[in-house]
């Protein structure tokens, strides 16, 4: 799994309207995809996630892990913040729990 597959790290040619490539493998290892079909929902959302998913095989099962995955984000970046003494983005995750 890329680890990190969202908008930020997906490279997008308007002119062509076509993916030119996907950066920051830094987080790459062997793990579930639908931790990235999570990041594809959560920048692009449900359309083009389900034009995605239906690609791959196993494509229910898959969703119902990514739609999982992606109601952990907050979360995530609220505990990013707690440990990286970032209160911005504390308050960006914990916003919706408030």
């Amino acid at each position: 799994m890329h680890g990190d597959f969202g908008s930020s790290n997906i490279l997008w040619n308007p002119e062509s309207s076509r993916i030119t490539g996907i950066i920051d493998f830094g987080g790459s290892c062997l793990g579930d995809p639908a931790y990235d079909f999570a990041g594809i929902l959560s920048s692009y959302g449900r359309h083009f996630f389900d034009m995605c998913i239906s690609l791959y095989p196993n494509d229910s099962e898959l969703s119902d892990r990514a739609n999982f995955y992606k109601s952990t984000f907050a979360l995530q970046e609220a505990l990013h913040g707690i440990e990286n003494d970032d209160k911005q983005a504390f308050e960006s995750g914990i916003k919706g729990f408030r």
